[in-house]
């Protein structure tokens, strides 16, 4: 009996991240890498000022507001308040860096004077406590030989949620890709392993019966609500 091997692949995109305290630096020749290099111009007593919120604030400052920070910079006869980053939990992220909001991360994005944020991915916490930030359709296997699975960071809604995919079982020293609600009989290992999806929605678990053959597979009470997987563990 032929089986599929799974081969996973781990594309998770790298990128700066602004958590918990931590400023994302600047991208260089950005406003906010002159300011962040040279530090604030010299503010001046008279002539136009930036307002924001009632507030005012002298060209070549840097300020706060609810959810952007801003460079007062001139423009023309006056002043502009330009977008540099965005402001989270109190603190800064610069443009196109990453912050956490909860189980999610978002990219700050600065336009001319006002930021948004995009849905990034997922906040995985590893087993030794730490957090690290996983991409939407970023793929990884977690478990230990010989049951593992394959999760995914998906876009479910504009929430980012870790999801798993499928189970792996190991098998001769390869990792078998079997798919939820189906079963794969290991003849000469005299075992039955078969892929379930919990309750919760967002993950699996892989279960094992002794199983000589298909037969015997199909047999056992553990086989209830899975049907036998195909060759191509693809399908």
């Amino acid at each position: 009996m032929a089986f599929q091997f799974a081969l996973i692949f781990l594309v998770c995109v790298g990128a700066v991240v602004a958590q918990d305290g931590s400023t994302a630096a600047p991208a260089q020749g950005s406003t906010a890498a002159a300011v962040a290099a040279g530090g604030a111009a010299q503010s001046s007593s008279t002539g136009p000022q930036c307002q924001l919120n009632g507030q005012s604030y002298d060209i070549g400052t840097m300020f706060d507001g609810p959810d952007a920070f801003y460079y007062c910079k001139r423009d023309g006869s006056g002043a502009k308040a330009e977008a540099i980053g965005c402001v989270n939990n109190g603190q800064r992220v610069y443009d196109l860096a990453l912050f956490q909001q909860g189980d999610n991360y978002f990219r700050c994005r600065a336009g001319d004077t006002s930021v948004t944020h995009e849905l990034w991915g997922c906040a995985y916490k590893q087993a030794d406590g730490t957090t690290v930030p996983k991409s939407i359709a970023c793929t990884w296997d977690v478990g230990s030989d010989p049951v593992n699975y394959v999760q995914c960071c998906l876009n479910k809604g504009g929430q980012a949620v870790i999801t798993q995919l499928y189970c792996l079982y190991t098998y001769r020293g390869g990792r078998i890709q079997i798919n939820e609600g189906c079963y794969r009989v290991f003849s000469d290992a005299g075992v039955a392993a078969g892929c379930k999806r919990n309750p919760d929605g967002t993950t699996l678990t892989l279960s094992t019966w002794a199983a000589k053959d298909s037969t015997s597979a199909a047999a056992a009470p553990q086989a209830a609500g899975f049907n036998e997987c195909p060759i191509d563990s693809r399908k």
